[in-house]
């Protein structure tokens, strides 16, 4: 007997996505065994491998570095380039780009276990945007985000506590962080309870489904005129996840965190 329900599962969908990503790197893991060289690349590789999946045709996912006409950045984990636009040299995997043909860049990590550590990974990143965004506008500022791989869940919000320490202006910002599995922190401009312009950071507990969420603020971002159907990547329905905000309100040199029960979810 065929079954009538006929609704897609996108829980569980979810779901599959984080494992087949921690199965692509396990994988690697497996035969690339002791050498030091490689360690951050597995990582790397395995979640190039999955976002080229899923991202368009339009868009490359490699590594390599962003270069002006003064300055070259530090090396990029996975840079992510519009392919209708030339690069300055592309091999395989490897790219150097000018910021015009920068979408996105991510930082790859396997652990980000002290607070020291996530400021410094966060401010790379930063500093990656700001040599981009010189030369565009905000509307066509590049995406940034931090993978870490394995979590220390002992401690709570700790990267909504990173950020507030490595933001030192109002023009920066990082668009998404995964930890592991389970922590998902994304940004967003705009806070009501403000009323104004400014940084506003949600950390949520999302159980199994980081990766996905991670996926979403990416593609969301590329591609923002599919807002229609953007409910196959958010993976954050209302009964499965808790968040508490950092909010550091434009022009003003103040760090609030909420707590949980302060949010209406």
């Amino acid at each position: 007997m065929i079954s009538k329900n006929t609704k897609p599962d996108f829980y569980a969908f979810h779901k599959s996505v984080t494992e087949e990503l921690f199965s692509i790197k396990d994988r690697i893991e497996s035969l690339v065994k002791n050498h030091w060289l490689t360690i951050g690349e597995d990582k790397e590789t395995a979640l190039r491998s999955l976002l080229r999946r899923y991202l368009p045709e339009s868009v490359i996912a490699g590594r390599g570095f962003v270069v002006t006409n003064n300055e070259c950045s530090s090396q990029i984990d996975i840079l992510i380039v519009d392919a209708s636009k030339p690069t300055v040299f592309k091999d395989g995997d490897f790219l150097l780009a000018n910021p015009d043909s920068v979408l996105g860049v991510i930082e790859v990590k396997k652990t980000l276990n002290s607070n020291k550590k996530k400021i410094e990974a966060i401010q790379k990143l930063i500093k990656i945007e700001k040599i981009c965004n010189k030369i565009k506008s905000d509307e066509d500022a590049i995406w940034s985000g931090l993978f870490v791989f394995e979590s220390d869940k002992k401690i709570k919000n700790k990267f909504l506590t990173a950020l507030g320490h490595a933001i030192k202006d109002k023009t920066e910002h990082i668009n998404c962080i995964a930890s592991s599995k389970d922590t998902l922190v994304t940004y967003d401009r705009y806070y009501a309870g403000f009323g104004t312009l400014g940084h506003y950071f949600k950390d949520y507990e999302i159980t199994g489904m980081a990766p996905s969420g991670f996926i979403n603020s990416l593609m969301e971002f590329i591609a923002n005129k599919w807002r229609k159907s953007n409910f196959a990547w958010a993976p954050i329905p209302e009964k499965c996840a808790t968040y508490t905000s950092l909010i550091l309100p434009k022009g003003e040199n103040i760090v609030r965190i909420l707590k949980d029960e302060d949010q209406e979810i």
